[in-house]
């Protein structure tokens, strides 16, 4: 058979976090598992989220009240 490459866009939005919220908005051209890491500015990863995406458009709300203002 013929492997299909993954292709995955993504969008955060909005920037800044408008009430201790972000989306991201991820774009796959299959299901897969994906890991977002939310990065200070130290490079040091102070979250992770797991989730499984379908092909087509996914939307991840991100609740980052307990995240320190301006990262």
């Amino acid at each position: 058979g013929v492997e299909q490459a993954v292709k995955m866009e993504m969008k955060v939005f909005p920037n800044p976090a408008h009430d201790n919220i972000i989306h991201v908005q991820i774009d796959a051209n299959q299901n897969m598992p994906v890991t977002l890491q939310l990065l200070g500015a130290d490079g040091r990863i102070i979250k992770e989220i797991e989730k499984e995406v379908s092909g087509g458009a996914n939307v991840v709300t991100i609740n980052i009240f307990d995240l320190p203002t301006g990262l």
